[in-house]
C-alpha cells in the first residue's frame, strides 16, 4: 500500500518531477514535514549550519549547474537569516526558491501576533522588499498552487527567485490529489516592428558599442554575440555578470566597466546597444558613465525601465527557440570577414597590465586584462540578426570604432591572455 502523501512530500515530489535534484536547509520545529517525506524521486536535502549558507548554496548550485536552487527554511529567524543570500541571488539573476514554514495558521489571531514561537506578522515581506514575489498559502490547495507559480517564475524568462510561505499545520496535512504537471511556456514574441526599428538604428550608426550582461550568459547566446559584434565591428564591454564572455576575442574590451578607457570608448561611440543587462547602478556608477546619445536595449525584466532614457527598448529573450525546441541555425555567411581581426587597441605591457591605444598615445589601466572562460554556450537575438543581415552584409573591412583599429601591418594590438593556462 502506498504511503500517504503530506503537503510537504507532495511539494517535494512536484519538484523532483520537474528536475530538482537537490535542496539545502536546516530542520526546524515548524518545517520537519519536509524531512519526514519519503520517496524514490524526491530531491536530496543537504543540511547546512545556517540558513544564510542554504541561500548561498542554492545560488551557487544554479550558477555552477543551471539547476534551480531551493532553500528549505523554518519560520521567523530562519527566513530572516537567508535575506542577505537571497538579495545577492536576486540582483544577480539567480532563481532561488525559498520554501519556508510559517506558524500554525489555526493558532493565529486576526488582530496580529499573539506570542506564537517564531511568529511574525509578515515574514514574506522581508523577501518582497527586494521586488521578488512572495506568496503566502493558507490551505493545501494554495500551497501547491503557490509552488507551481514559483516554479514558473524560476523558469522565466527572465528567471526569478521567490518566496513561498506555508503554515506548519498545512505542511503536515494529507495530500490526496494528483501531482500537477507544469508545461514550459514559450517566451512572449517580440514585435517585428520594434526589431526593424532597432535594425534601422544600427544601420545608421558608425561607432556602435555593445554592452553585454549576465542575460547573455543565461541565454547561452555567446556565439551569436560574437557574430553580431564582428558584423558591426563593435567593441564589446561586459558588465560584471557578463565577465568572461568572448574570452580571447579581439573585439572584447578586456577591462572592467569602471576603467577610464571604457568611459572614453563609450563617450566616443554613437550607439550603445545593451544586451541582457539591467544596466544597474553598480555597473554604471549610478548611471554617471558618459554614454552615446542613441541608446538601445534588448533584455528581460522591468528594472531597466527605471534606469535611463532609451531610444528603443525591447523586452525579449536573447535565445528564442525555433521549431521543435531547438535553436534556429545561425546564418554565419557574413562571418568575421567583414572586420579586421586585429581589432583591439588594448594591449599588454611587460607587467601584464593593460594599455589602451588612444590617438597616438597610450594610458595605463589599473586592472589586468584577464579572460575567464565561462563554460556556457553561446549568445544573441536571432530575429535581430536576421533583420540586420541585409543592413550589415556590406560592412567594409575595418569598419568599426576607431579605437579598435590597429595601424596597418601592426598585429601586436590584440589583447591576449599572458598565460592561457590560467583560463582553466
Amino acid at each position: 500500500m502506498a504511503e500517504q502523501l503530506t503537503v510537504a512530500s507532495a511539494i517535494l515530489t512536484l519538484l523532483g518531477q520537474h528536475g530538482v535534484r537537490r535542496a539545502f536547509g536546516i530542520p526546524g520545529v515548524h518545517n520537519l514535514a519536509y524531512w519526514d517525506a519519503d520517496g524514490a524521486n524526491l530531491p536530496r536535502i543537504i543540511g547546512v549550519r545556517h540558513e544564510q549558507a542554504a541561500g548561498y548554496a542554492a545560488d551557487g548550485l544554479h550558477r555552477a549547474t543551471g539547476e534551480l536552487g531551493i532553500a528549505l527554511l523554518t519560520s521567523g529567524p530562519g527566513v530572516a537569516n537567508v535575506v542577505t543570500a537571497f538579495g545577492e541571488a536576486h540582483v544577480s539573476g539567480s532563481p532561488v526558491l525559498l520554501l519556508a514554514s510559517e506558524v500554525n495558521h489555526a493558532l493565529r489571531s486576526p488582530g496580529g501576533p499573539r506570542g506564537i514561537l517564531h511568529e511574525m506578522a509578515d515574514q514574506g515581506g522581508l523577501i518582497e522588499a527586494f521586488g521578488a514575489p512572495a506568496r503566502r498559502a493558507r490551505t493545501r490547495q494554495e500551497a501547491m498552487a503557490s509552488v507551481v507559480l514559483a516554479l514558473r517564475d524560476a523558469w522565466g524568462p527572465p528567471p526569478l527567485g521567490s518566496y513561498v510561505g506555508i503554515p506548519t499545520d498545512v505542511l503536515g496535512e494529507p495530500w490526496t490529489a494528483a501531482i500537477p504537471h507544469i508545461p514550459r511556456l514559450p517566451s512572449a514574441p517580440v514585435d517585428a516592428h520594434d526589431v526593424t526599428a532597432v535594425a534601422e538604428v544600427i544601420r545608421a550608426c558608425h561607432r556602435p558599442v555593445i554592452w553585454a550582461g549576465g542575460g547573455v550568459v543565461t541565454a547561452g547566446a555567446e556565439d551569436l554575440l560574437r557574430t553580431l559584434a564582428h558584423r558591426l565591428g563593435a567593441p564589446v564591454i561586459t558588465s560584471y555578470a557578463g565577465r568572461g564572455l568572448l574570452a580571447g576575442d579581439p573585439l572584447r574590451v578586456d577591462a572592467p566597466v569602471h576603467e577610464p578607457e571604457v568611459s572614453a570608448l563609450l563617450e566616443d561611440a554613437d550607439l550603445l546597444l545593451v544586451l541582457g543587462s539591467s544596466f544597474d547602478g553598480m555597473n554604471t556608477k549610478n548611471w554617471r558613465l558618459p554614454l552615446p546619445s542613441t541608446r538601445v536595449a534588448i533584455t528581460l525584466g522591468s528594472l531597466i525601465t527605471e534606469t535611463i532614457h532609451w531610444d528603443h527598448l525591447i523586452h525579449g529573450d536573447l535565445a528564442r527557440r525555433g521549431r521543435g525546441g531547438r535553436s534556429d541555425p545561425l546564418d554565419r555567411r557574413a562571418g568575421d570577414a567583414h572586420v579586421d581581426p586585429v581589432a583591439s587597441g588594448v594591449r599588454f605591457t611587460n607587467g601584464g597590465r593593460c594599455r589602451v591605444r588612444r590617438a597616438g598615445r597610450s594610458s595605463m589601466a589599473p586592472g589586468r586584462c584577464r579572460g575567464v572562460r565561462h563554460g556556457r554556450r553561446g549568445l544573441l537575438v536571432r530575429r535581430l540578426q536576421l533583420a540586420t543581415a541585409a543592413a550589415t552584409a556590406a560592412v567594409p573591412r575595418g569598419l568599426g570604432h576607431p579605437r579598435l583599429r590597429a595601424p596597418s601591418g601592426d598585429r601586436s594590438g590584440i589583447c591576449r591572455n599572458p598565460d592561457p593556462g590560467r583560463l582553466r
